[in-house]
């Protein structure tokens, strides 16, 4: 599986090891769109669009991971 630095559309979205709700490794969705420091993705268990904030002033949210 090759990994990302920052979420691009169509990659897959990850609970890290730092993720306070879930499991590390659990899919949590697909990037549908990168607008500035939000990432808004298409949740695996949801028909609707979600969004997070991937970048923060201080650098990357460490809570999710990306992947192809």
């Amino acid at each position: 599986m090759k990994r990302f630095f920052k979420p691009m559309r169509g990659c897959r979205i990850f609970a890290s090891e730092k993720h306070m709700t879930e499991n590390p490794g659990t899919l949590l969705g697909w990037c549908e769109k990168v607008d500035g420091n939000i990432c808004i993705f298409k949740p695996v268990c949801s028909l609707e669009t979600d969004r997070f904030i991937w970048r923060f002033k201080d650098g990357p949210n460490d809570w999710y991971e990306y992947a192809a």
